[in-house]
């Protein structure tokens, strides 16, 4: 909580630091690449699709913006019993958080021509994966909550890290948990 609180504060000073210098300039921009998700013994790959809307500008430093990166993919476990071999299940991977980011150097906007760039942000999210628990038929495992990321970018080629802190009960044969995620970015547009 004190990180989201952080970021939002953190967000909230750079805006009113830049207000004299900060523009309504709506553009949008589209990141592509891949990536991985653990969380309560499970683990998931995806294909990671990002548009934003970027809709106040801060002269040539950065933007601020609303956008998601949906995740689409696959997801295992597996468990070894001695007796009956291996178990396991997999399930697709579904990610999707709906995020505030404040973007800043390469990649911020499409006319920055910064070479180094990164961006911080918050927001909510859904997040599906394998569900760790067999003795409930291997459902998927499905959570919601909070999310924080970071991601730091080189020309174009970035790396994200997000953090969802579930606040989802779980029920019978689900685990709720809390989502990791990592992914290799590449700017399209």
């Amino acid at each position: 909580m004190r990180n989201l609180l952080f970021s939002f504060s953190l967000i909230t000073f750079i805006m009113f630091g830049f207000s004299a210098k900060a523009q309504n300039d709506i553009s949008f921009s589209f990141k592509g690449g891949v990536g991985a998700y653990s969380g309560g013994g499970s683990a998931g790959y995806a294909v990671v699709l990002s548009p934003r809307l970027n809709f106040l500008s801060f002269s040539e430093i950065g933007t601020l913006s609303v956008g998601t990166h949906v995740g689409l993919g696959y997801s295992s476990n597996s468990t070894y019993n001695s007796r009956t071999g291996a178990e396991g299940q997999s399930s697709f991977v579904f990610d999707l958080p709906l995020m505030l980011e404040l973007n800043l150097g390469n990649s911020s906007s499409p006319d920055n021509e910064s070479d180094f760039g990164g961006f911080v942000g918050a927001g909510y999210g859904f997040s599906r994966l394998a569900n760790n628990d067999l003795n409930y038929g291997g459902n998927s495992a499905t959570t919601s909550g909070p999310v924080l990321n970071a991601g730091l970018s080189y020309k174009g080629v970035g790396l994200r890290f997000s953090y969802l802190l579930s606040t989802k009960d779980a029920e019978p044969g689900e685990t709720s948990r809390n989502v990791l995620g990592l992914a290799l970015l590449y700017t399209l547009k």
